[in-house]
């Protein structure tokens, strides 16, 4: 393939037909371009991706991070909501109180002077309150 090939013959003939000069050129400018399109393009892009996920991984590590810096801050509130939590429960009335409490509701309504014809008790329905599921217990 190459026996019959010489550099210097052929650096005579580029030197005297700019076409033959040309063509290891062209060859190796398309070389250049299938190289950078099939093998540098792609990972390229793979590595934009790979940065935009490592850039929201450092996100996540900084919210973690802060969220460890505010630990003793963090566990006080959470005592604070718990207490809130079982005031608020205390003062609610537990399903087998309920009925005592609706048969009592016309002695109350005449102790505090409102008139009351009748208590017709609703069945239970659940509604969602912020991110709590509770009971309604209404009455006509």
């Amino acid at each position: 393939m190459a026996e019959g090939f010489s550099i210097s013959e052929w650096l005579k003939k580029a030197k005297n037909d700019p076409k033959v000069a040309a063509q290891p050129l062209v060859i190796v400018a398309a070389l250049a371009f299938g190289g950078y399109k099939g093998l540098y393009a792609p990972k390229a892009a793979e590595i934009l991706k790979e940065e935009k996920k490592i850039k929201g991984i450092e996100a996540n590590i900084k919210k973690v991070q802060s969220a460890v810096d505010n630990i003793e801050d963090i566990k006080l509130d959470i005592e604070d909501k718990k207490s809130k939590l079982s005031q608020a429960v205390k003062k609610c009335y537990r399903k087998s109180e309920m009925t005592s409490f609706l048969r009592r509701v016309r002695e109350l309504a005449t102790q505090a002077g409102i008139p009351i014809k009748s208590v017709n008790p609703q069945p239970l329905t659940q509604e969602k309150l912020g991110l709590a599921t509770v009971e309604k217990f209404p009455v006509s």
